[in-house]
């Protein structure tokens, strides 16, 4: 993300996998977007996968049994990078 430029957005498609297997507390994304920094969140959007859709292994048609007992989704995470970093730079370049 060092190019983009102030008020460029950055759009992340991520799963929620690790915390539904219990793998983490919380999602990283989620962290970064508590932290604020040079990005902000500008928007978040979940979509929940239907159990059909990710109960079978696609080659041995097995069925994983904790698919039925929670909720997986996907999520899409956008970012918009601040411009406060460029105004603190500009404003000790001045004389």
């Amino acid at each position: 993300p060092a190019h983009l430029k102030p008020g460029g957005r950055l759009i992340l498609l991520f799963s929620n996998y690790a915390e539904c297997r219990g793998l983490v507390q919380a999602s990283p994304l989620q962290r970064f977007a508590d932290r604020g920094g040079e990005f902000s969140l500008r928007s978040r959007q979940r979509r929940v996968v239907e159990v059909k859709d990710r109960s079978a292994n696609l080659l041995t048609k097995l069925e994983k049994a904790w698919t039925f007992k929670r909720e997986h989704a996907v999520e899409l995470w956008e970012f918009v990078k601040s411009d406060s970093e460029q105004k603190a730079s500009n404003a000790t370049a001045q004389p």
